[in-house]
């Protein structure tokens, strides 16, 4: 934390986010270095309150051992210890610029919360902030480049948090007996269950920010017709909370025409949207696999994946998505090129992969000005954070 800055950065933007906050929020501060401590409990953010935590913020100074773990678990026990939860969205964030030198924070278990990471700077192991976002419930791994402010990449997810429409969003996917068997649903990395006895998949998406969509492809066998008929694909359904209250949706038949020669050709019948999410899905792959060989140091057979990923959408026709897949691709390439950039280029490479796995906004640094799955709410608080940096 003493290089570029990061320490007064990072006061900065938490400054930005105790003034976002109201009565109604609460906040815990907890620092951590060789071990953890918790610097205050969870206080309701009122105007009295407000002064006390900046307080807390300005008087944080640098230890340098990392104990991540420490850090972790102290933040947990304190939501755990919470008299009122009902109703109540509970989130971390995590905040370190160095690699943990104590503890392995990647076995604490923290699939019950959201825990949104952000890596300072290049000095850090990313797969380790990253593990601990993928692991969570629904958080990102943001990277924080040096030459960024850190009040943005704080602003995004909290515009996210204040607008929270749903809690524990639940899709359903079920088949038609007779009709269908439901084989697969691809849903990235949010959690999902199977019912054995009617073959329905039930994905776990947690809470939902306001103007998100979530996508999923669903795999499915049609048993052979012999004359055209009208039958039903599957049948999808949403459950979710708000205020404490249950909600279901109504049950969506998705219906298909059947005929006894099959279907035509799946590259003329294919809607847009769906080719255009197959394409992101199949550039995630690609990700996988260029994460993959730069861990394990192949950074020339990271570096001809990418290529063969840029090739893999040549074809594909212009939109916003698919110029973003080529602009996230060509920044890529030129941090792997670059001398001296190759840390930049994993931290990146792994928030941008989190970022689409879970379809929420992440900081992974500016791209052509297009950033991916923004909503209204995470923009308008970007925009906050920059004129509070002024």
């Amino acid at each position: 934390m003493r290089k570029k800055d990061r320490l007064g950065k990072m006061k900065t933007a938490m400054h930005f986010v105790i003034n976002k906050l109201g009565p109604k929020d609460r906040l815990s501060i907890v620092k951590f270095s060789e071990e953890a401590e918790r610097l205050c409990s969870l206080l309701s953010v009122t105007p009295a309150n407000k002064p006390h935590l900046m307080n807390i913020v300005d008087s944080l100074q640098v230890i340098d051992p990392t104990n991540i773990r420490d850090g972790l678990e102290t933040a947990l026990g304190a939501l755990a210890r919470r008299r009122i939860t009902g109703g109540r969205v509970a989130s971390i964030f995590l905040l370190s610029d160095g690699d943990e030198n104590i503890g392995h924070a990647t076995n604490v278990d923290v699939s019950d919360v959201p825990v949104y990471t952000f890596g300072f700077g290049t000095d850090f192991d990313p797969k380790v902030l990253d593990e601990i976002a993928r692991r969570s419930k629904g958080g990102t791994f943001n990277f924080v480049d040096d030459g960024e402010n850190m009040t943005e990449p704080f602003s995004q997810i909290l515009g996210g948090l204040l607008s929270i429409v749903v809690q524990d969003l639940k899709l359903i996917v079920s088949p038609q007996p007779g009709d269908s068997i439901l084989e697969d649903v691809d849903s990235r990395l949010y959690q999902q269950t199977r019912d054995d006895n009617s073959g329905a998949v039930i994905v776990h998406f947690g809470d939902l920010f306001a103007g998100e969509i979530r996508r999923v492809i669903a795999h499915i066998r049609l048993p052979a017709v012999g004359q055209k008929k009208n039958a039903t694909a599957i049948v999808a359904q949403c459950s979710y909370r708000y205020y404490r209250q249950p909600f279901y949706s109504r049950r969506l038949p998705v219906p298909m025409r059947r005929t006894p020669t099959g279907s035509a050709d799946p590259s003329r019948t294919m809607p847009g949207g769906l080719r255009t999410e197959r394409a992101r899905r199949q550039h995630v792959t690609f990700l996988d696999e260029v994460r993959t060989m730069a861990d394990g140091g192949d950074l020339h057979g990271a570096q001809g994946k990418l290529v063969e990923a840029r090739n893999d959408i040549a074809h594909e026709q212009s939109n916003p998505m698919i110029d973003f897949l080529r602009a996230t691709l060509d920044k890529l390439m030129a941090l792997i090129t670059s001398p001296g950039q190759h840390a930049g280029f994993r931290a990146y490479l792994r928030s941008l992969r989190t970022s689409h796995d879970r379809e929420r906004v992440a900081a992974t640094g500016d791209v052509k000005g297009v950033r991916l799955f923004e909503t209204r709410h995470t923009s308008a608080f970007r925009g906050q954070a920059k004129r509070f940096e002024k």
